[in-house]
């Protein structure tokens, strides 16, 4: 373990060295695929929405270039960091792209619905599972609610 640590710290990413650089790396992809998802959930029958896993590849991809060129190379960190927003479109068109091609395999079709129109007027309240009820009692002696509400 400890042989496993010493060569991680030495290792050199894209990122820098170490570590701490993957952990970098690792952060700023979650956090625009974080955003991504977001925009992309709250917008998806926007066009800008359905269009927002490109601009995010286009986008963070085109301004890593144009950082780097800019800085003649000099900047590394920077550049890389917009990569990997860039990046996060990518595998977001990707996972779209796989999910479509899976639906279609197995005939099946993914509908969103507004959620008020998918819960009946007063909405559903889902328990879960509930719990064994205490011998000897039945349904008519306990309500559901109450079994749900156990702890």
């Amino acid at each position: 373990m400890a042989d496993a640590l010493a060569t991680m710290s030495k290792m050199n990413v894209h990122h820098g060295k170490g570590i701490a650089a993957v952990a970098v790396g690792t952060a700023s992809g979650f956090a625009a695929s974080v955003a991504l998802g977001g925009l992309y959930g709250a917008y998806r029958d926007k066009w800008y929405g359905k269009w927002m896993p490109a601009f995010f590849a286009g986008g963070g991809k085109l301004v890593a270039l144009l950082l780097y060129l800019v800085s003649k190379g000099r900047l590394h960190f920077l550049p890389v960091a917009f990569n990997d927003v860039g990046q996060a479109g990518v595998n977001a068109l990707g996972l779209n792209l796989g999910v479509k091609i899976g639906l279609k395999a197995a005939k099946k079709q993914l509908v969103v619905i507004d959620e008020s129109a998918a819960l009946p007027a007063g909405g559903v309240r889902v328990a879960g599972e509930l719990p064994p009820a205490d011998p000897g009692r039945g349904l008519e002696d306990i309500s559901v609610e109450d079994l749900a509400n156990l702890r």
